[in-house]
């Protein structure tokens, strides 16, 4: 099951009553109302094991490789535009992997 947000803090609010049946997050970084850095953290708060992807046409390089390195919790990266054949099949392997 998929579910959809275009306001970031009803994907918080969402994740804070449901979080026990999401197995990943795939977020942007540029969103209205709050940053991709303070949803990561609000997530990280609500659930210390969450698996977030980015998907993302934010444009410093050098921020992201520094976020996915720094933070286990980030477990993908798509730069937009993306092929979506690609990334169907990279969001179903994060899904088998243990976690």
């Amino acid at each position: 099951t998929i579910l959809t947000y275009s306001n970031p803090l009803k994907a918080v609010e969402y994740y804070q009553s449901s979080w026990k049946e999401i197995d990943l997050v795939i977020m942007d970084m540029i969103m209205p109302r709050i940053s991709g850095y303070d949803m990561i953290k609000r997530f990280e708060k609500i659930n210390s094991e969450v698996r977030i992807v980015i998907s993302s046409a934010y444009s410093d390089e050098k921020d992201i490789q520094e976020l996915l390195k720094n933070n286990k919790r980030i477990v993908g990266f798509h730069k937009k535009p993306f092929d979506l054949i690609t990334f169907a099949n990279n969001i179903s392997t994060i899904l088998k992997e243990e976690v």
